[in-house]
This record gives structure tokens, C-alpha cells and sequence, in this order.
């Protein structure tokens, strides 16, 4: 019967010691926040500096393709902080940050660094900063005009493309505070519920405590009646040894009665106990019931973080793609300008080849003019020299046949006509040389034309050879840059399909933690089983 009577006792300490369990959680840590970022440069070493609102736990490591120098932050957050932005140095060019957030861990602060520069970097920390050192393998030199003008007209490119790395980062940077804003308020929403959840809990445990204070009741107004019912038949022996028979019967009928009532309580008594046994078998198979929950939410909440841990580091690997696609349609775009300006060059030599060509036209149309007029004053020339011969030979015979029979006078007058005759013969004989020399220059002068024409030719058939081939290279390049910009807009979808898967297996982990948590604080201790 001592036994009995203290088990409801330790049971409702039990019970007790579990409230105050439940309620004496210890608070979150105050979270860590990243005030602000500074940047500064001295002779090709920049020099990164964390301002942190308390000492920060961090870890650093470095990646490659392209290469970053990234700094972690463990249970940290971020302020009001300008980000991402371009540091505008040799050795770094984008400062980019983000936080996500563990339900095991807190929140988490990732800094990356772009590298521009092959370097190492060095880190110290002192009170609540953090400085990090980036020292370039390769330290900048003096320039002349023209590398100033190529590194300024980098620095122009890198520009843009921080710019676009930047607009991209911000787009990241609002998703993941949008996502961090959201896994707080689930967060505020799960402990309401834990809230409430462990209200209910206490209230089931005060229910419990009062039917194990009923049960411990009914167990000793049982004792109590059976006590009872032992002093009335002691009663009912005694007075039949002492009374007469008609006071012995009477009596014998009280205590008849007062033993059906006493046995009357006693079942009831007993009904009591047994439905209190019920109950608190009950209460243990729910308790294993919810234990085994337990262990099934338990394993899908680790499936959960492996899965979003999964799509995390597939999100950094398209994040890692998109950058380097984005890398090769700048060069495509370097090299399409590079064949659209030869392209132009080739154009414009060939303009200048056209150009010659049609001067040369010109010259050999003039000197074609000139063989034919040459050509007419040559035969001009024979026909005057055919026909002075003729007179020459008229002349001779006019002069034979005076010599045979005319005078002295007549012979005078022929010599003389017949050596003006030899005169104009010389001159149209030197007239005639002269025109065949001249068409014979001009021939020259034509076929030299001609050759120079037909080089211009060649020239210019080679320029249009090149110039194909520049054109095909342009043809070449755009396609090269379209498939470039196409594999860059599927490796943007793919990373927004990783985002949200991301997303919904970091629903899901919060869920069945939410699941998890619920579980452990509805699941009742095991009550110890009831003495019959």
C-alpha cells in the first residue's frame, strides 16, 4: 500500500521536472552585425576592412575560375552596408556579400572578393575587424600613352562588367534577404507555436497530474473502505458473541448492508483504478508514437539539409558557369569588334585599290588615244613618203628622158625639182621615223599600263580574298557569340531553377524542423505502470 501511494507522487515530480525543462531553454546569442566595408590601395596592395558590431568567428579560403578570395562570418548578419561594389583597385574588383541562414547554426555572412590580378592575400584580426591583404603576384609598372589608353579602356570593360556582376549580385543580394526576412518570420512562427505547443503540453501535464492525484485518491478510499469493511466485520463478530439473537440479527442486518455498501464503493473504487490504468497506458503508447515521429522527422530534416546543402553548392557551380560564360562572350565580343574593324580596314584598302584601278583606266584610255592618233599620223606620214617617192620617180625619168634630148636649162630645172623631190623624201622619211618612235613609246607606255592594271587587279582580288575571309571570320565570331549568349540564358535558367529548388528544400528543412521541434515538445514522458 506505501508503494501505491507514493507512485503518484513521482510520477507528478516527473512531470514537474519536465515543465521546468521545457521552460528553461537558453536564449538565442546576440547576433553579429557586418557594419560597414572599406577599401584602400597603397602601391598594388589593397587592403579590405570588415567592421564588425562584436568580435566575429570567420573562416577564409580561396577559389578559383574565376578566381575570389572568400570570408565567412559564423552567426553574423548583414547591416547597412553598400553592396556589391566595385573596389576600383589593381588586384580586386567586385565586393559582393550575402547571408543565409541555418537552423542549426544561425545566420551566416559570406564576403567575396573578385581578383583581377593573380595574388595571395594575408589575414589579421584585431578587436571586431577583420582586415584582409590582397598582394598581386604581379606588381603594376609605368605605361606609356598607348598601354595607359588599352589599361584605361580595360578598366572601362571591367567596369561594365562589374556593373553587370553588380546589377546580377544586387538581384542576388534582395532574393537572399528576401529568403532571410522569410526564414525569420518562419522562424518567429515556429517559436509561437513551440510557445503555445509547450502551453499545451503543460496543460496536458496538469491533466495528467490530476488523474494521477484522482488515481492515488480512489487507491486510498479503496484502503480506506476495506479498512472499513474489516473493523465492521470485527464489529459483526463481536456483537454476535455479546448480543442476545434478536439484537444479533439486527445487527447482522446493519452490518449486511453496511458491507454490500462498502462493497458497493469498493467496485467503484476499482472501476476508477482500472480507467486510470487505461489512461495511462494510453498516454504511453502516444508518448511511443510520438517518439518514433520523432525519429522519422529527425532523418527528414538531415535529408532536407543535404538536399538544399546539394543545391547550394549546384548554385555556386552555375553562379561559377554564368561567370565564365559571361568571360567568353566578352571575348567573343572583342573578337567580333577585332573582325568588324579589319573587316573595314579590308573594305577601305579596296576602295583605295578601285580607286587606283579607275586612274589607271583613265591613263590607259588616254594612251589608247594617243596610239590611234599616232597610228593615223604614221600612216599619214607613208602615204605623204609613198607619194613623194612616186614624184622622185617622175622626176627621174622626166630628168632621163631630158638628158637625152632637151637643153641645158631643162636639165637645171629638173636637178632642182628633183632635189627638192630627195628633200621632202628626207623630211616625210624623218616625219615617219619620228611617228613610229612615238607609236612605239606609246605602245610602251600602254602595255606598262596594262601590267600595272593587271597588278592592281591581282591586289584587289587578294584584298577581296581577305576581306571574305574576314567577313566569314565576323560570320564566324557572331555565331560563336550567340551560342555563347544562348548558354549563358541556359545557365541563368538552370541557376534560377536551382534557386528555387533551393528554396523549397530550405521549405521544406524548416518544416520538418518546425515538425521536429513540435515533436519534441508534445511528446509526454513515459509513465510508469500502474500497481493493481
Amino acid at each position: 500500500m506505501t508503494c501505491q501511494s507514493e507512485r503518484p507522487k513521482f510520477l507528478a515530480a516527473m512531470l514537474g521536472a519536465a515543465t521546468i525543462a521545457v521552460w528553461s531553454i537558453p536564449a538565442v546569442a546576440e547576433t553579429v552585425r557586418v557594419r560597414t566595408i572599406r577599401v584602400s590601395e597603397a602601391a598594388g596592395d589593397t587592403a579590405v576592412v570588415i567592421a564588425a558590431s562584436a568580435r566575429p568567428t570567420f573562416t577564409t579560403w580561396k577559389l578559383e575560375q574565376p578566381p575570389r578570395v572568400v570570408v565567412e562570418l559564423s552567426g553574423a548578419r548583414l547591416g547597412d552596408v553598400n553592396v556589391p561594389m566595385d573596389a576600383g583597385t589593381y588586384a580586386v574588383g567586385l565586393v559582393s556579400a550575402s547571408v543565409t541562414e541555418d537552423e542549426s547554426a544561425g545566420p551566416r555572412t559570406r564576403i567575396v572578393l573578385t581578383l583581377r590580378q593573380a595574388a595571395d592575400y594575408r589575414v589579421e584580426a584585431k578587436g571586431n575587424d577583420i582586415t584582409l591583404r590582397v598582394v598581386p603576384r604581379v606588381r603594376p609598372v609605368e605605361a606609356t600613352s598607348g598601354v595607359a589608353e588599352a589599361k584605361a579602356e580595360a578598366k572601362a570593360e571591367a567596369k561594365v562588367e562589374a556593373k553587370v556582376q553588380a546589377e546580377q549580385q544586387t538581384k542576388l543580394a534582395a532574393q537572399a534577404k528576401a529568403e532571410a526576412a522569410a526564414s525569420a518570420e518562419a522562424q518567429r512562427k515556429t517559436e509561437a507555436k513551440l510557445r503555445d505547443e509547450s502551453q499545451q503540453r503543460a496543460a496536458a501535464e496538469a491533466k495528467a497530474e490530476e488523474r494521477s492525484r484522482s488515481e492515488a485518491a480512489a487507491k486510498t478510499e479503496a484502503d480506506r473502505l476495506r479498512a472499513q469493511l474489516a473493523e465492521a466485520q470485527r464489529d459483526t463478530a463481536k456483537a454476535r458473541a455479546d448480543a442476545t439473537v434478536e439484537e444479533r440479527s439486527r445487527a447482522e442486518a446493519a452490518a449486511r448492508l453496511e458491507a454490500d455498501r462498502l462493497r458497493t464503493e469498493l467496485a467503484q473504487a476499482q472501476r476508477d483504478t482500472a480507467k486510470a490504468r487505461a489512461d495511462a497506458n494510453a498516454a504511453a503508447q502516444e508518448s511511443q508514437r510520438q517518439k518514433l515521429a520523432l525519429g522519422e522527422a529527425k532523418a527528414r530534416a538531415k535529408q532536407a539539409q543535404a538536399e538544399a546543402e546539394d543545391a547550394r553548392r549546384r548554385a555556386e557551380s552555375a553562379e561559377g558557369e554564368t561567370a565564365t560564360a559571361r568571360s567568353r562572350e566578352l571575348e567573343r565580343d572583342k573578337s567580333l569588334r577585332a573582325a568588324a574593324l579589319e573587316v573595314a580596314t579590308r573594305q577601305k584598302a579596296l576602295d583605295r585599290i578601285a580607286q587606283q584601278q579607275r586612274e589607271q583606266q583613265s591613263q590607259l584610255d588616254k594612251a589608247a588615244r594617243l596610239v590611234n592618233e599616232r597610228e593615223v599620223t604614221a600612216r599619214a606620214s607613208e602615204a605623204n613618203l609613198a607619194e613623194l617617192e612616186k614624184e622622185a620617180r617622175d622626176a627621174r625619168a622626166r630628168q632621163e628622158s631630158l638628158s637625152r634630148d632637151a637643153s641645158a636649162r631643162s636639165k637645171a630645172d629638173a636637178a632642182a625639182a628633183f632635189a627638192e623631190a630627195d628633200r621632202q623624201r628626207a623630211n616625210a622619211a624623218k616625219v615617219t621615223e619620228q611617228s613610229r618612235l612615238e607609236l612605239a613609246r606609246a605602245v610602251s607606255s600602254r602595255q606598262q599600263e596594262e601590267g600595272r592594271k593587271e597588278e592592281q587587279m591581282q591586289l584587289r582580288r587578294a584584298e577581296e580574298a581577305r576581306l571574305s575571309a574576314a567577313v566569314a571570320s565576323r560570320k564566324a565570331e557572331e555565331l560563336r557569340l550567340a551560342d555563347a549568349q544562348a548558354e549563358r540564358v541556359r545557365l541563368e535558367k538552370e541557376r534560377a531553377q536551382l534557386e528555387s529548388e533551393r528554396a523549397r528544400l530550405e521549405n521544406a528543412r524548416q518544416a520538418l524542423l518546425a515538425e521536429l521541434q513540435r515533436a519534441k515538445s508534445a511528446a509526454p514522458p513515459a509513465p510508469a505502470p500502474v500497481a493493481t
